[in-house]
């Protein structure tokens, strides 16, 4: 029989919960964790308890950090994280850990979940950013999508009256979101400045005039450029860079 130290510095609530359901014999040690007491049968309980406290407990947490990595903004942040958790369902990854907790423990008498999900399991925590990122490409795609759906709808409205084109404005925000309005009184919010739709946008607008607020503070140069070379002097441009 051997004393073994487990813990879990962002979430002991939910490491307490594991070992009591593991039906490990412990108690709650004075400065943090949890001493089991734990025969060799034992380790393999402790080891699941481990395994189903990283999987489940701590994954939100690092997903949430993985996501946080990402070139994204905060709101886009909020619609990418449920989706890279739910990718990331998958019951090999807790017999992945519950097999690396066991060989761990056949040498050491101490664990601490974060140190052991960050310096021990690289390997699944590739998964888990390939996750984000998968998961960040299927929700920004779908956003581009309806996106492009409200441009080509504009532009239906647009072909159906182009006299009340003659003036566009189009204003670039920082967060790479993007506001189209037209002589018509017709606006559009885009959640992302993507060059080829608004390109196209103008191109079937056809306006005699475009004014464009920039306040990218130069991300927006490519596209503001190939709008001055489509529409020529008609392009008027204020910025936010001050030159």
């Amino acid at each position: 029989m051997r004393e073994i130290l487990i813990i879990s510095y962002s979430d002991p609530c939910s490491l307490e919960e594991r070992l009591r359901g593991s039906g490990a014999r412990f108690s709650k040690r004075k400065g943090g964790g949890f001493t089991v007491a734990a025969d060799e049968p034992g380790t393999e309980s402790l080891s699941a308890a481990a395994a189903k406290a990283i999987v489940s407990d701590l994954k939100p947490t690092e997903m949430r950090r993985l996501v946080g990595l990402l070139p994204v903004s905060a709101p886009e942040a909020k619609l990418i994280l449920p989706e890279a958790i739910r990718l990331t369902d998958d019951v090999s990854d807790e017999i992945f850990v519950r097999r690396k907790a066991a060989e761990y423990f056949q040498r050491n008498n101490m664990l601490i979940l974060e140190g052991f999900l960050h310096f021990r399991l690289g390997e699944l925590l590739e998964t888990w950013a390939l996750a984000a990122d998968r998961a960040a490409e299927r929700v920004l795609f779908d956003r581009q999508y309806v996106d492009l759906m409200r441009l080509l709808e504009v532009a239906s409205r647009a072909e159906r009256d182009l006299p009340l084109h003659n003036e566009v404005c189009l204003l670039l925000h920082f967060d790479g979101s993007c506001i189209i309005c037209d002589g018509s009184g017709c606006r559009i919010e885009c959640a992302h400045i993507d060059r080829a739709c608004i390109l196209a946008m103008l191109s079937t607008l056809a306006p005699d005039a475009v004014t464009v607020y920039d306040l990218t503070k130069g991300r927006a140069n490519e596209l503001i450029k190939c709008i001055r070379e489509l529409f020529g002097k008609g392009v008027v441009i204020f910025s936010s860079v001050i030159k």
